[in-house]
């Protein structure tokens, strides 16, 4: 490893920078790989102190030759490098003074599709390109720029990063740095291309995020409330209890806590003589991994839940953090099925991340992570949860309002 007086060693070592501009750069440069090696629990797991030099002396020697936007996103590379193999969206860097396109892309199982824009017509459309670079091409481009813990979690982040002018015009994917052409195919086929300009970060908060939100008109049950920590619903119909779980946290609404949630589980289920429980943690990003226990023993002590066909587990994308946790032990300590799309969060993950600022850059968002989260020790390698039930999602069935995760885990045989 590294150590900080070798790594300023190395700094003093290299051409003094005689422009202003590239100075501060370069200080702000060693600055990040500092407080990298002395705060990340173990930042060259993934990437060796070697790939770490090589890119910060190419990074550090091409200043004088790189807009400020290229040398955030080589800073973004340079961070990036931590999850060179997965295992850490905690750690991460992204800039404030950037813009957003006034829209929301989402990938779905039969691709890249608009979900949210200021213009409606565009809602519904197949994302085709970045002016002349098929989206998938332009994903593998934004790879190595992305923290992340696994493929999934790599879904969920492609999307803003597509619809960030600044990021696509330093990747020479676009002619202009805050206006970006796309390519999208309508409902019927026809291909159109739409110039969009980005906005401003405070302007463009509704269109920031991967994560899916209902269509006017339909009321999926999945997205119906998702900033609530936690709730329950029965589904007479199909005998069923559904609980979405959206918080790891130790109390909830008006003031509940976890364990006691649980036992409302446990006395709803027997109560409505119900056949099964749905634990729907796909739009949970964590929160408080210490707190989740109750829950999990609640469900583990109710024979009648208990059993193998009679509790499922419904995950995703966007299952993070200390969520991906709770599905570890839901998965390992219960008689549980998972549904759905692997999660985005790992079983084992470094996380607790903190924010630290650079000396001359102040609007550049880093966030490092300072712990490494081992629930699944006997398969420390595992980078993400593979559900027994795969189901994926389509554009058609979203945009119908049709939800075939919750759907299939209704519908599986219980034995």
């Amino acid at each position: 490893m590294l150590t900080l007086t070798a790594a300023l060693a190395l700094a003093l070592a290299l051409p003094a920078l005689q422009d202003e501009r590239d100075a501060r750069w370069g200080e702000d440069l060693y600055f990040l790989y500092e407080r990298i090696q002395e705060m990340h629990p173990d930042p060259f797991r993934g990437a060796s102190v070697e790939d770490f030099e090589q890119l910060l002396d190419e990074t550090y020697g091409s200043l004088p030759d790189l807009t400020d936007d290229q040398v955030v996103v080589e800073l973004m590379r340079f961070v990036a490098l931590i999850a060179h193999d997965g295992r850490d969206g905690h750690s991460g860097l992204r800039s404030n003074a950037f813009h957003h396109l006034p829209v929301r892309f989402y990938r779905f199982a039969d691709g890249w599709f608009v979900i949210q824009a200021q213009d409606e017509e565009l809602v519904g459309m197949r994302l085709l390109a970045i002016e002349k670079t098929p989206v998938e091409v332009a994903c593998v481009r934004l790879r190595p720029l992305v923290n992340h813990d696994n493929d999934t979690d790599l879904l969920a982040r492609y999307g803003d990063l597509l619809a960030t002018p600044e990021v696509m015009h330093a990747l020479q994917l676009t002619a202009e740095r805050e206006r970006t052409t796309l390519q999208l195919q309508t409902p019927e086929g026809e291909t159109r291309e739409v110039t969009l300009t980005g906005l401003s970060r405070a302007e463009s908060m509704a269109f920031v995020g991967g994560r899916p939100a209902p269509r006017p008109g339909q009321d999926p049950l999945w997205l119906s409330d998702p900033q609530t920590p936690w709730w329950l619903r029965v589904l007479p119909d199909e005998r069923a209890l559904y609980v979405q779980f959206n918080q790891v946290s130790r109390t909830g609404p008006g003031g509940q806590t976890i364990g006691d949630f649980g036992a409302e589980i446990v006395r709803t289920f027997e109560e409505n003589d119900l056949e099964r429980v749905i634990v729907d943690v796909r739009l949970n990003g964590g929160g408080d991994n210490t707190t989740f226990p109750p829950l999990i023993e609640a469900l583990r002590q109710s024979e009648s839940i208990n059993q193998r066909g009679r509790l499922y587990g419904l995950v995703g994308r966007h299952t993070f953090s200390a969520a991906g946790n709770f599905v570890t032990v839901f998965e390992r300590d219960l008689n549980s099925i998972l549904v759905g799309e692997p999660t985005g969060g790992g079983p084992n993950q470094y996380g607790d991340a903190r924010n630290i600022t650079l000396p001359h850059h102040s609007e550049l968002n880093v966030r490092l992570s300072t712990r490494y989260h081992e629930f699944d020790p006997e398969h420390a390698e595992r980078l993400t949860h593979e559900p027994e039930l795969a189901v994926g999602m389509t554009a058609a069935d979203y945009f119908a309002g049709r939800d075939p995760v919750l759907r299939a885990a209704l519908d599986k045989p219980e034995k």
